[in-house]
């Protein structure tokens, strides 16, 4: 049929114009981010499990922080988009990838400490992963809960059930940004609840305790105020809490100081870059005729 090559022709060059461009440099995606970008965000390796003791709490009060990667430029940049951009797309390649190393955690089970037993159960058991919320408010002007979203992907990699609304943010908070390490835990100190998933999961009650733990996911992890706040009400319910997994963790204990990695839009190469000096206010670089913004500091990308 004389139809078929032409249409076949026809197709592919629609395919050729109609590439998606990668949301970061705006050249075509590969199927989303281009292979620079791509190489850029998973350059290094996942940084070692952090592990954070409750006040005043015995062995069961520890939880592990895994984080996928530190908090290097483009990570920052990719997160910055996403929430701020309104990028969610972005969030699918993140929670794949951060999947990919829980899995290889999983396969370890020893970890990189001694103190790894806790989390060793909590990976048979496997947990129940519950999104970061975000306030009524936020979500509203956001359009969405990027811990949800990089929760999706997480999840679609790794199998494990997901609770969207395991927990809800009640309080509209002051930007972490704002404040003092101390000021940012009195400020979310009451501003989660447990959410419907939770509570009415296997009908909990009191003296009623799930039989998986919870494992929270979140974009960054910060000053960890927010996941004190909310491992504080987990503890209050008899609900364990196994960690949080992250995209990234800034670097402990000079978050957000010494070399990190600067954006090359043009030949996608990580260049150092020293932050030793005050930043300068952020500034807008053009790519490919638009604006593409400076990465938020880790202060800045704290909600």
């Amino acid at each position: 049929m004389v139809f078929a090559p032409l249409a076949r022709a026809l197709q592919s060059s629609l395919d050729l114009f109609l590439v998606a461009a990668c949301p970061l440099c705006e050249r075509p995606g590969q199927p989303l981010l281009c292979l620079d970008c791509e190489r850029q965000l998973r350059a290094g390796q996942p940084p070692p499990v952090a592990w954070v003791k409750r006040s005043g709490s015995g062995a069961d009060g520890d939880y592990a922080v895994l984080a996928w990667r530190t908090y290097h430029e483009g990570v920052k940049r990719a997160i910055a988009r996403l929430k701020y951009e309104s990028t969610p797309a972005l969030a699918q390649p993140l929670g794949h990838w951060l999947g990919e190393a829980w899995l290889q955690w999983q396969r370890n089970q020893t970890l990189d400490t001694g103190l790894a037993t806790g989390l060793v159960t909590g990976l048979a058991a496997r947990p129940w992963v519950v999104p970061v919320p975000l306030h009524a408010s936020k979500l509203a002007q956001r359009g969405f809960n990027q811990a949800e979203a990089i929760a999706q992907g997480f999840c679609r990699q790794t199998g494990l059930p997901l609770l969207r609304r395991g927990l809800l943010r009640v309080q509209a908070t002051q930007p972490q940004f704002e404040l003092s390490p101390a000021e940012r835990h009195r400020n979310v100190a009451k501003a989660f609840a447990l959410g419907p998933d939770l509570r009415n999961l296997g009908g909990l009650g009191p003296g009623r305790r799930p039989l998986r733990p919870v494992l929270l996911v979140d974009d960054i992890y910060t000053s960890g105020a927010t996941v004190a706040a909310i491992a504080q009400l987990l503890q209050a319910a008899q609900i364990p809490l196994l960690g949080v997994a992250v995209v990234a963790r800034t670097p402990a204990p000079q978050a957000g100081h010494g070399k990190v990695g600067k954006w090359d839009k043009s030949l996608g190469k990580s260049q150092a870059k020293s932050q030793a000096k005050p930043q300068a206010k952020p500034q807008l670089a053009p790519v490919l005729g638009k604006a593409f913004p400076r990465a938020a500091s880790p202060r800045e990308d704290a909600d």
